[in-house]
C-alpha cells in the first residue's frame, strides 16, 4: 500500500501548500485503485480527528484516522477509502501547535489502555478548554513519503488528545526501531527471512511428507527383501537411499540457515533430523555401520514433527 500510494505522490506534488485534503492528482490515482484504509480490527487506535487545512486557522476538516504499527491513515468518516498516510518511522516529531509553546515536544505523556482503542468520534463533545490547547502537529522527515508537510490535527477532549499523542509517539519509536533494525540487517539475516516463509508453506510440508513415505517403504523393502550384493534391487534401492540422504541432507542445510540458530536447536525434532542425516551420510562412506537401517526407519517420524508444526 504504501509503495503504490508513494508511486503515486512522485508525481503529484506539483501542488500548493493550501489544503491538506485537497484532491491532489495523488489522492485521485489513490482513489481510482481504491486504497483501502486499513481495518479497524487491524489497528491499534481509532475514531475521528479535525485536521487543518492548508495553513488556516479557521479551516478544519473532519477525519476517520487509525493507527497501526507502521503507519497513521486518514479517510473520510464512513468511508473505507483512504486520502493520506503518514509512515511512522519517517515522523521526526510530534509537537504542540500552541503559540505558546510552538516547536516544544510533547512532555506529557499518557498511557493508552485497550479499553481506549476506539476513541470517540468528534460529536460526541463539546470543548471545555482551549481548542489549542488540544492541538498536536505530526512533522515528517522533509526527504520521504509526505516530503516534510505538517499534519495538523486536533482532539475534541483533554483525554482524547493525550490517548491520541502518547499512542501514536509510542507506535513512532517502535517504528524508528524496527526501520532501523531492517536497515541494519546483514546479508545473511534478510535471506534467512526470505527463506523462511516459503520452507515452512504447506506445500514444502506435503512434499517432505512424501518423500519421508517413500523413504520409508524403501527402507521396509530393503528389511524385507534383503537382497544380496551386486544384483539389480541392491543397486536400486542403494540409488533410491543416497538420492533420499541428498535429499535430507539439503532439507537439514536449508532449515539450519532458515532458523539459525536458536530457534533450530530448541526444537528436539530438528535434533533428530541432525541425528539421522549424520548417520545416513556417514554410511555412504562406512560400509556395514550397525544401526542404519533402524535410524533410516525413525526418519517416518518426522511426519509427525512436519504436520505438528
Amino acid at each position: 500500500m504504501l509503495g503504490a500510494l508513494r508511486r503515486n505522490k512522485r508525481d503529484a506534488r506539483a501542488r500548493n501548500d493550501g489544503d491538506a485534503d485537497r484532491p491532489s492528482r495523488a489522492s485521485l490515482d489513490a482513489q481510482r485503485v481504491q486504497v483501502a484504509l486499513p481495518k479497524a480490527d487491524d489497528c491499534i487506535m481509532y475514531g475521528e480527528l479535525k485536521r487543518q487545512i492548508g495553513d488556516s486557522q479557521h479551516r478544519w476538516n473532519v477525519r476517520e484516522v487509525r493507527l497501526t504499527s507502521y503507519a497513521i491513515s486518514f479517510g473520510k468518516p464512513g468511508s473505507e477509502h483512504l486520502l493520506d498516510m503518514i509512515p511512522l518511522h519517517e515522523v521526526s516529531s510530534i509537537t504542540f501547535q500552541d503559540t505558546t509553546r510552538r516547536g516544544s515536544r510533547m512532555s506529557q505523556r499518557g498511557s493508552l489502555k485497550k479499553s481506549f482503542r476506539r476513541v470517540p468520534s468528534t460529536d460526541s463533545y463539546s470543548f471545555d478548554v482551549d481548542e489549542e490547547d488540544l492541538t498536536f502537529v505530526i512533522n515528517p522527515i522533509r526527504n520521504g513519503y509526505n516530503l516534510g508537510r505538517a499534519c495538523v490535527l486536533r482532539a475534541e477532549t483533554s483525554d482524547s488528545f493525550y490517548q491520541w499523542v502518547s499512542c501514536i509517539e509510542a507506535q513512532v519509536n517502535r517504528a524508528r526501531k524496527e526501520f532501523r533494525r531492517r536497515q541494519n540487517q546483514t546479508v545473511f539475516k534478510k535471506y534467512q527471512v526470505k527463506l523462511r516463509a516459503p520452507y515452512e508453506s504447506n506445500l514444502v510440508k506435503l512434499v517432505m511428507a512424501a518423500t519421508i513415505s517413500a523413504a520409508f517403504i524403501t527402507s521396509l523393502l530393503d528389511a524385507e527383501f534383503a537382497p544380496e550384493d551386486n544384483t539389480e534391487l541392491r543397486e536400486a534401492i542403494n540409488a533410491l537411499e543416497t538420492s533420499f540422504t541428498v535429499f535430507f541432507t539439503v532439507d537439514l542445510l536449508t532449515n539450519m540457515y532458515a532458523n539459525w540458530s536458536r530457534w533450530f536447536f530448541a526444537n528436539p525434532w530438528n535434533m533428530l533430523d541432525l541425528l539421522v542425516v549424520v548417520i545416513s551420510v556417514t554410511s555412504e562412506f562406512i560400509n556395514n555401520l550397525p544401526s542404519v537401517a533402524l535410524f533410516r526407519i525413525l526418519r517416518i517420524f518426522r511426519i509427525a514433527k512436519i504436520f505438528r508444526c
